[in-house]
């Protein structure tokens, strides 16, 4: 067994579909995988619906936000951690006439 490895952090490299920062690397992340929107996305273990949402940038005044067919509340969005293949729709607001 080589022991050169014991001790050090692991890097990972970021998936394609990740809300991390691009071109980083992260030491002993350990993520799970969502289906965001349609698309499979992975972000940090213990990521709550509001880690999400402002991780993405988006404006929690014009967007809903559903896990699993169910709308969350807004106010419960800094509590509602997101688990492995949860199914999460983000519905943006889009003003028009």
């Amino acid at each position: 067994m080589d022991n050169t490895s014991v001790g050090k952090p692991k890097l990972h490299t970021l998936p394609p579909n990740s809300i991390y920062p691009k071109n980083k690397i992260v030491l002993g992340v350990t993520d799970l995988q969502i289906i965001l929107n349609k698309k499979d996305t992975k972000i940090p273990k213990n990521s709550t619906l509001k880690d999400l949402t402002s991780s993405l940038g988006l404006n929690p005044d014009g967007i809903v936000a559903e896990v699993n067919l169910n709308i969350i509340k807004k106010e419960k969005w800094k509590d509602f951690i997101l688990k492995d293949s949860d199914l999460v729709e983000i519905i943006t607001f889009m003003g028009g006439g």
